[in-house]
């Protein structure tokens, strides 16, 4: 799976005539959101009310407004159902771009080990990386070039190898990104198991923006979702 472009929140295909829009949440929320070059839409329950805000916030709409920087948003009283705050993303946003708006219905989870409400049980990550747990190693998931791999009599986590496989030195820089700085006491705290797949979630972020070279979906454990 190619082609996907990341902002600080979701993500999205762009064609000549179409746009895809993959929804991300907003933490533990019911928020989901979608930033692109043009627009940022936004879908949320009403604190409060049985009802669905729906919101586009343009960085750039001369076509609409005429000048750089401007909002459009359906009040909780005209949207009740989040179908009905979609259809009217799609609608404004094709008015905006010209072009073909689809809106993906996978959501993407926010960040490895959040997932422990039941909003969040269908989301996935829209990963780089995925925990290959049988094998110990992380893996490049659209190559499935190990990048990480775990070695020794007791497979513990500072127990690291990421010189196995050639193909893996242009992800060198990144791989010692996410090995010595994403990691505190908090994390190695929760066990060797948690921070491996965290090590898979975080090197799949770092990967995402530095090079992007393919994505697939992954289980909310950072283990490959399968076809």
């Amino acid at each position: 799976m190619k082609d996907f472009k990341f902002g600080y929140k979701g993500a999205y295909k762009e064609t000549d005539k179409e746009i895809e829009i993959y929804l991300q949440r907003q933490g533990c929320t019911t928020t989901k959101n979608c930033a692109h070059p043009l627009f940022f839409v936004e879908i949320s329950h009403h604190n409060g009310k049985n009802s669905i805000i729906s919101e586009i916030n343009y960085s750039c709409n001369p076509k609409i407004y005429g000048r750089k920087y401007g909002q459009i948003s359906k009040s909780s009283s005209d949207i009740y159902t989040e179908n009905e705050g979609l259809e009217f993303i799609k609608i404004h946003v094709s008015e905006l771009t010209g072009k073909k708006i689809t809106i993906n219905p996978q959501v993407i989870s926010y960040c490895y080990s959040f997932g422990n409400y039941d909003i969040q049980k269908d989301d996935l990550f829209l990963s780089s990386c995925c925990y290959e747990e049988y094998s110990d190693t992380i893996r490049h998931i659209v190559s499935n070039v190990c990048l990480v791999a775990f070695e020794g009599e007791n497979r513990h986590f500072k127990d690291y190898n990421f010189d196995v496989d050639k193909a893996a030195l242009k992800y060198r820089i990144l791989i010692e990104k996410a090995l010595y700085c994403g990691f505190h006491q908090c994390d190695t705290d929760k066990g060797d198991d948690h921070c491996k797949r965290r090590l898979a979630w975080l090197l799949g972020e770092y990967i995402k923006e530095g090079i992007n070279d393919g994505v697939n979906w992954c289980n909310q454990d950072m283990s490959r979702v399968k076809k």
